[in-house]
Parts: structure tokens; sequence; C-alpha cells
């Protein structure tokens, strides 16, 4: 039986910067996190935050996928995974933003890259409406 993921033990961010609250699915080249932008982020205004940071949550999810969880091994003691955003291609916005501290869920699924590079199909929801989408990538930093 796998045990639940804990974010917090993959990602070196933490709040208000850390977006992906809890991990809903993950396999070997797919994860879809749920998450939201806190309403004490300095992007809220007026009670929404811009879409961007939807994408935002997307890479946080792309580093947790590429932390390893697809294999269960990851959410032990280890380290969190350090990765970086290179590039972003595609990308679509909802011009209307998104309320702070809704629910957002991102859809992450790996379509390549090699060794430490990785590139992600991404989509966020709230709700039934698409956030932000596109395709990303990531490089992990090893130690």
């Amino acid at each position: 039986m796998k045990r639940p993921i804990d974010p917090a033990h993959l990602l070196p961010h933490r709040a208000p910067a850390r977006l992906v609250e809890k991990i809903l699915e993950h396999g070997p080249d797919r994860v879809v996190c749920r998450g939201s932008i806190p309403p004490t982020s300095p992007f809220v205004a007026n009670g929404r935050a811009p879409s961007f940071l939807g994408l935002e949550l997307a890479a946080q999810g792309a580093v947790v996928l590429t932390a390893g969880i697809g294999d269960g091994d990851a959410g032990d003691d280890s380290a969190p995974a350090i990765g970086y955003l290179v590039r972003m291609r595609g990308a679509a916005l909802s011009p209307e933003g998104v309320p702070a501290g809704a629910p957002l869920i991102a859809k992450i699924e790996r379509t390549g890259g090699a060794g430490r590079l990785g590139i992600f199909s991404v989509r966020v929801t709230d709700g039934d409406r698409t956030v932000a989408e596109g395709s990303l990538s990531t490089v992990r930093v090893d130690d």
C-alpha cells in the first residue's frame, strides 16, 4: 500500500511560495496535484491572483514528479528536490485570473526529457475552467 506523499518533503518551497498542497494521483509519468494561491500572496489584489501563478503550481508539480514519486520511493526523509523552470512554450492563460484560496487542480504529464531535463504538458483548472496550460521544461539540480 502506498503511503500518502507530503509535498513538503519534495519541494524546497515554504509557505506562501509552496502552492502544491496535496498529491492526488501519481504514476511514473504523471502527477495530479491540488493547490491554491494563498490570500496572503503578494500577487493577490482584490481577492484575485494572476493566472500565471497556475504555471508555478504546475512547475512545482513537475518537480514533485521528477523527485521519483512514480516508483513510490519519494516522500521519505531525503532532502527536497531542487529544480528550476527553464522554459515555457505555448502558454495559454485565463484573463480572469484565479480567486485567492480557491482549489486548483494541476495535471502534469511527462512528455520527454533526457538526464536531468524534463519536458511536461501541464493543465491547471479551477473547477471546469482552464486557468493555465502549456508545455514546460525543468532541470533538476543534483548535489
